[in-house]
């Protein structure tokens, strides 16, 4: 049995999960929304989320855990916008999730809603929402005052795991929302430029002038922007386009 550890009190059991019917038919995601697949994530952030799921259903083994959202189009994000649910409007900003494509597996976000179910639940995490059958009963529909300590212990259970919280937000309280922090992704970023395009860059998580460089050089090379505003920058230093498209150059050197 394959497990991972982290820390002294949690292990994955990753044969378990493996084994669990976590597949949804995409039928009951709308026609306008990318369907959440959990191979659209980056890798790191999957392992993190999985671990997440089996700490947290051993906490609470009558509730579980779905994948509502992971990659986002552009028109998704600016829909989002337009309705308040993030300050980020996909165009001058770009939102974390937008830093992925389906079929690349190199999303840095994630949004995990907590389903209430009568008995219990087939898996620790599904993608999009679990079957109406088992009577699922959205978590979040529920007051405040019962909603917000669930995810709190789930946020904690996704900090302990790695990950950053949208709950810690002081401006926009983003409680389903966990992401790599920005290290990883700086680490993921210089991966795959090394792996992708030969970059050579020293694989230390800090976007130094060596790593900006290189992502000039890239996107010039695959005529695309690579410049980002100061502020885009403390998310990620390049746009959402150009790091699609260099996991698209590692697919393709792969194939």
């Amino acid at each position: 049995m394959s497990t991972i550890a982290h820390g002294a009190a949690y292990v994955v059991d990753w044969a378990k999960f493996a084994l669990a019917p976590k597949r949804l038919t995409s039928k009951t995601v709308p026609d306008w929304r990318v369907p959440p697949r959990l191979d659209d994530l980056h890798p790191e952030l999957r392992l993190r989320l999985v671990q997440m799921a089996i700490n947290h259903e051993r906490q609470s083994s009558i509730l579980s855990l779905s994948l509502i959202c992971c990659v986002r189009s552009q028109d998704e994000q600016v829909k989002a916008f337009q309705r308040g649910r993030t300050h980020l409007d996909g165009v001058r900003r770009f939102s974390l999730h937008q830093y992925g494509k389906p079929g690349l597996g190199n999303c840095l976000a994630a949004d995990i809603w907590i389903y209430l179910v009568r008995g219990k639940p087939e898996t620790v995490l599904y993608e999009y929402r679990p079957p109406k059958e088992d009577g699922a009963r959205l978590i979040l529909m529920g007051p405040y005052d019962r909603v917000w300590p669930r995810y709190e212990k789930l946020g904690a259970l996704g900090e302990e795991a790695g990950l950053e919280w949208g709950g810690r937000w002081p401006r926009l309280r983003d409680a389903p929302h966990f992401q790599l922090p920005r290290y990883d992704r700086i680490l993921a970023l210089q991966r795959v430029l090394n792996d992708a395009c030969g970059t050579g860059l020293k694989e230390d998580g800090i976007d130094g002038r060596k790593t900006l460089a290189a992502i000039k050089t890239v996107g010039r090379h695959f005529e695309l922007p690579y410049r980002v505003s100061w502020r885009q920058k403390r998310i990620m230093p390049l746009p959402p386009t150009l790091w699609n498209r260099i996991f698209e150059e590692k697919r393709d050197a792969m194939a």
